[in-house]
């Protein structure tokens, strides 16, 4: 996938790559924004330290991609532990 795609209104797939060329994250429009990062973004230490996953093809797209899920969402939920919420780190990627 390499582009963005509505499977029905409020919920969508993005396209998320630097974990892997391919990479997608979903997201989901309820009573806030939810994103469901995958390992584009594993874990809320990535966002802290505002790095990207330690496995990555691209180091400037998986920053591109997690810039994006954090300015999309109002939670992300990560790869690998409890979801947490994206507002603390809005305008950190740029």
């Amino acid at each position: 996938m390499d582009r963005e795609l509505e499977l029905m209104p409020g919920v969508r797939l993005l396209h998320t790559p630097g974990h892997t060329p391919g990479s997608i994250s979903l997201l989901v429009e309820a009573e806030q924004i939810y994103v469901m990062a995958g390992d584009a973004i594993p874990t809320v230490d990535n966002v802290r330290k505002w790095v990207p996953p330690g496995h990555h093809y691209d180091r400037a797209k998986a920053m591109e991609s997690m810039t994006a899920i954090v300015e999309a969402a109002d939670v992300i939920v990560p790869g690998h532990g409890p979801q947490f919420a994206a507002a603390e780190f809005k305008g950190k990627g740029r």
